[in-house]
């Protein structure tokens, strides 16, 4: 979603602040499994970084689909095309999936 509104905005700073900081939590998490954990993570730490990578780029990829209708967001969006993107992508961007 963030990348979306980054796209709306013409914000692509605030896009790659949450990229990195969505690639950070993972490593946060699993750190504090390790930390938790006697034994080795339950988790692969490479395998669960480059999930979140691929879920990125899918998303990115879901959004490039609707560049004609966010072309020109940061203008404004007609109130009927805001209310169409926010419920065909919403759930698709939010999956984990």
């Amino acid at each position: 979603m963030y990348a979306a509104h980054a796209y709306l905005f013409t914000c692509q700073e605030f896009a790659v602040w949450n990229s990195n900081r969505a690639v950070e939590a993972i490593d946060q998490h699993l750190q504090y499994l390790a930390e938790q954990e006697e034994d080795e993570l339950p988790v692969d730490t490479d395998e669960a970084l480059t999930s979140e990578l691929q879920r990125q780029l899918r998303d990115l990829d879901l959004i490039a689909r609707y560049s004609k209708d966010l072309r020109h967001a940061g203008l404004g969006l007609p109130i009927d095309t805001s209310i169409r993107l926010r419920m065909e992508l919403r759930a698709p961007l939010s999956s984990r999936e």
